[in-house]
C-alpha cells in the first residue's frame, strides 16, 4: 500500500470537499409553535435570518430629581420628584406644588397666574434622598435640608443640623424622599 506525503493528503481532501455538491439548509423560520416546517402555517424561508422586527427600541438612563419647598405663611412642606429633568426644574415644581396644592396637572395642565400661597425653595437634589426638619431660632421658623444615600440618615442628619444650629423644637417638616435613576425604553 502507497502512502501519499501529507501534503499531497491534505490538497486531496480539499478537492473532495470543495467538489461534493453541499445540500443548502433552507429552514422556514416562521411556523408557529406545534407546526411542521413546510406546512402551510409557515412563513416564508429568509435563509434563517429574520431582521429587525418592529420599531428600533433603545434603554436612555433618566436621573432622578426631587425638590423641597415650603409656604411662608403656614409652614407647610411641599415635595417634588421626577426622573429627567433637572435641579433647577425640580425645584420650581416643589414651587408650583407650594403655591397650588390643590391643582391636579391629570385635570387642567395651565397653572393659574394668581398662585394662591407664598413659597419658598427649601432644597433641590439628584440621585439620592432627602429629609427636612423644621427648629426655632430666636423666634423664626428654619428649615434644614440634607440630602444622602438613605431614608434614615437623612432624617438623622437633617435633626442633627437643626439641633447643631442652636434651634430649639427641632422636628421633622416633612417624610424623606429618595429619588432614584430610572431605565426608559424609548422608539427610535
Amino acid at each position: 500500500m502507497k502512502y501519499l506525503p501529507q501534503g499531497a493528503f491534505l490538497v486531496a481532501a480539499a478537492a473532495l470537499f470543495i467538489a461534493t455538491p453541499r445540500d443548502e439548509a433552507h429552514g422556514q423560520t416562521q411556523c408557529p409553535q406545534g407546526a411542521t416546517p413546510g406546512s402551510m402555517a409557515c412563513g416564508p424561508d429568509n435563509n434563517g435570518y429574520a431582521g429587525p422586527s418592529g420599531p428600533q427600541l433603545y434603554r436612555k438612563r433618566l436621573d432622578g430629581f426631587g425638590g423641597f419647598a415650603y409656604n411662608i405663611d403656614t409652614g407647610q412642606v411641599y415635595k417634588s420628584s421626577q426622573p429627567g429633568t433637572s435641579i433647577r426644574r425640580s425645584e420650581e415644581r416643589a414651587m408650583i406644588s407650594c403655591r397650588q396644592p390643590l391643582h391636579d396637572p391629570e385635570w387642567s395642565m395651565t397653572v393659574s397666574p394668581h398662585p394662591d400661597a407664598q413659597c419658598a425653595p427649601i432644597l433641590a437634589w439628584q440621585n439620592g434622598c432627602a429629609a427636612v426638619t423644621e427648629g426655632q431660632v430666636n423666634g423664626q421658623r428654619q428649615f434644614f435640608a440634607v440630602k444622602t444615600n438613605s431614608k434614615s440618615s437623612a432624617r438623622t442628619r437633617s435633626l442633627q443640623a437643626c439641633e447643631q444650629s442652636g434651634a430649639t423644637q427641632c422636628t421633622p417638616a416633612h417624610e424623606a424622599h429618595c429619588t432614584k435613576p430610572v431605565n426608559r425604553i424609548y422608539e427610535r
